[in-house]
């Protein structure tokens, strides 16, 4: 979180660290208007209150504390019965910051639910998500619609990025302080099609090194380019003709270019239909 008169919108035009100020003018009918006037960035953007903690003053908070009711079942013996029972959350609000420099104030979430539609199936959802539950399951189980679902989705992929984020920014205190036991795995994946016409479904690796004695994942890397102009990576292998070259000798050898080397998994039998290559993307060697 970094010092910012207004959060990013890049469809309009308002970037980090943007200040302004309001300017209400009378026209001679006596209508006012007010116009938004932007003044020069804090010479402090960019320095995050958590990192330079010294930049900033605590400024109070935007509401207070509530107490939130979540009704579920469960068991309270391992072989009981499940009941109905009652869990109590604390709501807690934004925490306000004033920058000691130009004096903007602004504010940072303390919970990242807060006014979360449905937030009481949130640990659920993220449970039945991270155990390849089947979507149309999770619709009926919760009662939801599919909006709600890949909203959640959405929002628990930018948490997840956050909490990588934090751990690794004392990644390297931490691992500096004893010898690590490591292994590496591999992971296949299988992505929808994108025409009906043609059902065949798409094959990713992820190649994952985890520490044994927390199992926290150091890298995690799958062999999808979507940075790249496949477009134009395509057209040039077609007409430098390097399909017909041993791989060595093409321009662009890291990745698959040809259907025909889209490497099967070691157990022939997770497969029952052909494989092909994405449609946009490019698949790495």
């Amino acid at each position: 979180m970094s010092n910012t008169g207004f959060v990013a919108d890049k469809k309009n035009g308002v970037l980090n660290g943007v200040r302004y100020s309001k300017l209400k003018q009378v026209d001679e009918n006596g209508k006012i208007t007010v116009q938004r006037i932007s003044k020069q960035p804090c010479h402090q953007v960019g320095y995050g209150i958590y990192s330079y903690p010294e930049f900033y003053k605590k400024d109070g908070h935007n509401g207070q504390t509530r107490t939130w009711a979540n009704a579920y079942k469960g068991t309270n013996k391992p072989k009981g019965n499940p009941v109905s029972q009652i869990q109590f959350v604390e709501m807690r609000p934004s925490k306000r910051y004033k920058c000691k420099a130009c004096g903007t104030k602004f504010s940072v979430k303390l919970d990242p639910q807060q006014k979360h539609y449905r937030r009481d199936i949130n640990e659920p959802f993220f449970l039945a998500i991270v155990n390849k539950g089947v979507l149309n399951r999770i619709l009926d189980k919760y009662k939801t619609n599919p909006k709600t679902v890949y909203d959640k989705i959405n929002f628990i992929h930018q948490q997840c990025l956050y909490f990588d984020k934090c751990h690794r920014y004392t990644l390297k205190q931490a691992l500096g302080k004893r010898a690590l036991t490591l292994s590496t795995d591999r992971q296949y994946y299988l992505s929808n099609w994108g025409d009906n016409d043609m059902p065949m479904p798409t094959r990713m690796v992820n190649t994952s090194t985890v520490d044994n004695d927390t199992g926290f994942v150091l890298a995690a890397t799958v062999n999808f380019d979507f940075t790249s102009d496949h477009k134009f990576i395509k057209s040039e292998n077609a007409r430098l003709n390097d399909e017909e070259k041993e791989i060595y000798y093409r321009r662009y050898s890291q990745y698959i270019l040809r259907a025909d080397e889209i490497e099967s998994p070691e157990e022939e039998s997770t497969i029952d239909v052909p494989l092909q290559k994405p449609s946009k993307g490019l698949l790495i060697h």
